[in-house]
């Protein structure tokens, strides 16, 4: 048993090396290209030994773990995806879900945030407020640009159950603010692009 044991972990190294030695081949092809420029702060080797650390813990739906049932091919793909887009999976920027005998590196939301800092035009985290069916809400469109006039809130207002919209204001760095507000109906279409079609523990719980 043991023996069996030490034989599947070492076949899993040598399959990990082979994976990590493509990808970093590939960032470094893409580098010297000039088609890719990584954050200075970017370690590729370290990000992909956290990622093959957090791989051992994925499992697909059946319970069976991602680097068993997934193709050597999908999860280089998935790993490299991680690397172009300069994302850390132990900072939560992103993770692992399997699809089949696939897996698919999916952003987070501070993955998104991230990548909106790196541009340069955003110079900070957007602050985000639910809209409550009882609050009072007004918003008026300047130039073509939302802009939230006046939001009250009861704490009576707060339930989960009767939310109907929600928005966020995003600080420019040429001093200006960008506004997104969206619907519930809008949002729960959002949700239905996802793995779970909105239907996770996270988005019934805590919608």
């Amino acid at each position: 048993m043991e023996e069996k044991k030490q034989e599947k972990n070492n076949k899993l190294s040598v399959i990990q090396k082979d994976i990590a030695d493509s990808v970093t081949t590939r960032i470094n092809e893409l580098q010297e290209m000039g088609a890719l420029v990584l954050p200075k702060t970017y370690a590729v080797g370290n990000e992909l030994k956290m990622a093959f650390f957090a791989l051992q813990e994925v499992k697909d739906k059946n319970g069976k773990p991602a680097l068993e049932v997934c193709t050597k091919e999908s999860v280089a793909n998935a790993l490299l995806k991680m690397a172009i887009q300069g994302l850390s999976v132990w900072r939560k920027q992103c993770d692992f879900i399997v699809y089949g005998n696939k897996l698919s590196c999916e952003r987070e939301y501070h993955g998104t945030i991230a990548l909106a800092l790196r541009t340069g035009q955003v110079t900070g985290i957007p602050e985000a407020e639910i809209i409550y069916e009882k609050d009072t809400f007004k918003y008026r469109i300047v130039n073509g640009k939302k802009e939230v006039v006046e939001h009250e809130q009861d704490l009576e207002n707060i339930d989960i159950n009767k939310i109907k919209g929600a928005y966020a204001i995003v600080p420019l760095s040429d001093g200006t603010f960008y506004t997104e507000i969206m619907t519930i109906q809008q949002i729960r279409q959002a949700w239905m692009q996802g793995a779970m079609k909105g239907q996770s523990g996270a988005h019934k719980n805590f919608t």
